[in-house]
């Protein structure tokens, strides 16, 4: 048997896995890998919860099961005196609480980028980057100045933001989503382009990138009405689809 890694102040709760057993009505089908690697990464550092008169686990049928598997003789675990209907009534809603629990994205994005290693938490490096496109709420880029008769002033930009206010999505989040639609081959090429100048900008995000991206190619098209070198520079190297 493995040595079972439990914090010191769990230590007097001690007890042979032997004398627990799964609760046979337990309905939850639970992530027993995932909670094999804390124990194994975090140590045990919350008691199994269990009905004195039966052994059956109440809370924490799935953290005895990862116990067992990593070869544990001892878990932490704490048995308390109920009747059937109680004990019942406990293992249904240490299951629910669990299910019908929510979280701030915010926050959770900022706790995991203080973390420098993610093992043993049940998130993955992709998990947070999910996270962060999702939370991503400002762009810090400056106006561009441009000399288009089409551009619109401050106070059009404004007036348009407060028109379209709440539209989007994710419009609760402070974000919004853009659709395009186009064929998968130019899909395909745009995103392939939007990663190039993400690696440029010192690994944003593609929306970052993007808006970047619009931002320069308004520029330059503004520049070159009124700058001959740079026109003449466009048609040589511009790909076939840009606006000559």
């Amino acid at each position: 048997m493995t040595e079972a890694s439990i914090f010191d102040a769990l230590a007097a709760l001690r007890i042979d896995v032997d004398q627990l057993s799964e609760h046979p009505d337990n309905y939850n089908n639970g992530d027993v890998n995932l909670i094999a690697e804390s124990l194994r990464v975090n140590s045990q550092y919350k008691p199994i919860i269990f009905d004195k008169r039966t052994g059956h686990v109440l809370a924490g049928n799935h953290t005895l099961r990862a116990a067992r598997a990593l070869g544990w003789a001892q878990v932490a675990a704490i048995g308390i005196d109920t009747d059937e209907v109680t004990a019942r009534k406990i293992l249904a809603v240490d299951n629910q609480s669990a299910k019908k629990s929510t979280y701030d994205e915010a926050l959770l994005a900022e706790l995991l980028q203080s973390i420098p290693d993610l093992e043993g938490t049940g998130f993955t490096d992709d998990d947070l980057d999910d996270l962060l496109a999702a939370t991503e709420t400002e762009l810090e880029l400056p106006p561009a100045p441009t000399q288009a008769d089409y551009a619109e002033t401050p106070e059009q930009q404004t007036e348009r933001a407060a028109a379209v206010a709440g539209q989007g999505t994710f419009a609760a989040q402070g974000v919004a989503e853009v659709i395009l639609v186009m064929e998968l081959e130019t899909k395909e090429d745009m995103l392939r382009d939007l990663d190039a100048i993400a690696k440029h900008l010192d690994g944003t995000t593609r929306a970052a990138a993007a808006a970047r991206a619009a931002r320069i190619a308004l520029a330059v098209l503004d520049a070159r009405d009124t700058n001959p070198d740079l026109a003449r520079l466009i048609e040589m190297t511009a790909p076939a689809e840009l606006p000559q």
